[in-house]
């Protein structure tokens, strides 16, 4: 049997662009906004206007303009008792004003342990069984300080949305912040980025998991696009959940599996996998590293760190959202620790000949079957989390007023088929497209945009920041830092897809792909 080479772990990035939203009420040529001593007020083009408008799914916000002249009643609002996304948090606001939410705000019934385990769910994705091999283009010094260094960066970037988001208590969502603070153009460009990353990361979990289903039952020989169909059918009844509260039980089983599948490798590798020779064996500092080659391994670690696009969705759903910065308690210690053993535990043992995909050393027979099992169990979960994000989007833009009816018909058939539709559109994109993994590696350098970029502009226009001048620098040198590992990853990608776009046996998107076993499988019991 043959499988496709692609590296699905290195890079379990993310990206494609969705959605026009309906509801976003467009002003006139000149849109002001306020956002708590934001961006001040931009002219843009009505046309261009509305169509970076349309992009902020997520916000469902109206100017300040509109109350004045009366705009909220043509749209069927009472001006006086509307709630918006941008409403900030005032003392001399009508106080049973800030105690009421948009409609399409989730219920805030989640504690931080809860949000922690669902973090923890969503960003220890299938990059975790990969890092081993960015370890190996940096070296021992390079990896160990990327491990140590570049969780407390995405944390610091993570709190720098918590506290941004701490006047306007409404803001759901990176688009609704960003438009607070920034303006609607900017948040229509953080509203392509993030779905982008989702449309994409929600494709490479379908196909990564189409692979562990196919590895489960490496004696079966079908297509990887038969097995991702299966993986569809397979998800639709957890899709069906619509908090990602509700997922707090899925997500602690999630860990425990990842957990037993990692120790599996890692035992193998460290009992079988050969002494590597000189020039495969692990090295302090990696030698002819150049900057597209370092930067694609930090975007690596990056991503292995990060989920900034949905933690504004998270504290939304918290009884307590000043308690967020608690949740990396538990994921600090629980990241950090994991990664470091995969990482250096893998490459330690095989040096440059660590596998891609850290569960292919384990050879075939049971152990790897349930290795594999775990793994899909896993990826079907990650899957969950940013299909719920994306699906909710989508709900609120198509039906806000329902997107938390529990109860009606046509609430939960609207769910169902946007659910459906998400997961097949996702099995579409991972199977028919060639270099599917390149492209995946072009979308994780744009990553950091989400990541260290964003987060960082976004407070930069806050209110908070005239009162931390001194913390400017250090936040535009985050920002910097970001634009590199972007640009430099993204210039990686580009000579990869050039390299291979001649390669016969890179394989075209929609053939029959199959899973190629690096082993030969056991023989038949006697």
């Amino acid at each position: 049997m043959a499988r496709d080479d692609f590296d699905i772990g290195v890079n379990n990035n993310i990206v494609s662009s969705i959605g026009s939203s309906s509801e976003i009420v467009v002003g006139s040529l000149a849109v002001s906004h306020d956002g708590g001593g934001g961006g001040g007020g931009e002219r843009t083009p009505l046309l261009v206007e509305r169509f970076l408008g349309s992009l902020s799914i997520g916000s469902h916000w109206q100017s300040s303009s509109h109350a004045s002249t009366g705009d909220e009643a043509s749209l069927g609002h009472e001006p006086s008792s509307s709630v918006s996304c941008c409403d900030p948090r005032d003392d001399e606001l009508d106080a049973s004003k800030m105690k009421r939410k948009p409609e399409h705000a989730p219920p805030a019934e989640a504690t931080w342990q809860q949000i922690a385990v669902v973090i923890i769910a969503e960003v220890v994705g299938v990059g975790v069984l990969s890092l081993p091999v960015a370890v190996a283009k940096v070296g021992w010094f390079g990896g160990v300080t990327l491990l140590l260094l570049m969780f407390p960066l995405n944390v610091y970037t993570a709190l720098l949305l918590w506290r941004a988001r701490r006047p306007f208590p409404n803001a759901i969502s990176m688009m609704d912040l960003s438009q607070c603070t920034v303006g609607r153009t900017f948040s229509g460009i953080v509203a392509v980025s993030v779905f982008a990353k989702v449309s994409t990361g929600l494709g490479a979990y379908l196909l990564t998991a189409a692979h562990a289903l196919a590895g489960t039952f490496y004696d079966v020989d079908a297509c990887l696009s038969t097995w991702g169909l299966a993986v569809v059918v397979i998800l639709m009844a957890p899709m069906q959940l619509r908090t990602f509260t509700s997922t707090t039980t899925l997500c602690i089983w999630n860990a425990f599996a990842l957990l037993v599948a990692i120790g599996i490798a890692i035992v193998y590798i460290s009992t079988t996998t050969p002494t590597p020779t000189p020039e495969m064996a692990p090295v302090m500092f990696a030698k002819g590293v150049d900057a597209p080659t370092f930067f694609g391994a930090v975007s690596t670690f990056v991503y292995a760190y990060g989920g900034h696009y949905m933690y504004l969705e998270l504290m939304s759903e918290m009884a307590e959202p000043e308690h967020f910065p608690r949740v990396f308690w538990i994921n600090g210690p629980f990241q950090v620790g994991l990664y470091s053993l995969v990482a250096l535990t893998a490459y330690g043992h095989a040096g440059k000949g660590v596998p891609a995909f850290v569960i292919d050393a384990i050879p075939l027979g049971a152990s790897y079957r349930i290795a594999q099992l775990l793994v899909f169990f896993h990826i079907c979960v990650s899957f969950l989390i940013q299909g719920m994000f994306m699906s909710r989007w989508i709900h609120v833009t198509v039906s806000k007023s329902r997107v938390n009816d529990r109860t009606s018909w046509r609430a939960s058939l609207e769910w169902f088929c946007i659910t459906f539709t998400v997961t097949l559109v996702s099995w579409v994109l991972a199977t028919s497209i060639p270099f599917f993994d390149l492209i995946i590696q072009f979308c994780g350098a744009l990553y950091a945009l989400i990541t260290l970029v964003w987060p960082g502009l976004i407070w930069l226009f806050s209110a908070e920041t005239r009162r931390r001048r001194g913390e400017r620098a250090l936040v535009a040198l985050v920002c910097a830092f970001g634009v590199l590992v972007c640009c430099f990853g993204v210039y990686d990608a580009l000579v990869s897809v050039s390299a291979r776009r001649h390669d016969p046996d890179a394989g075209n998107g929609g053939e029959c792909r199959k899973l190629t076993l690096l082993s030969p499988p056991p023989p038949p019991a006697t």
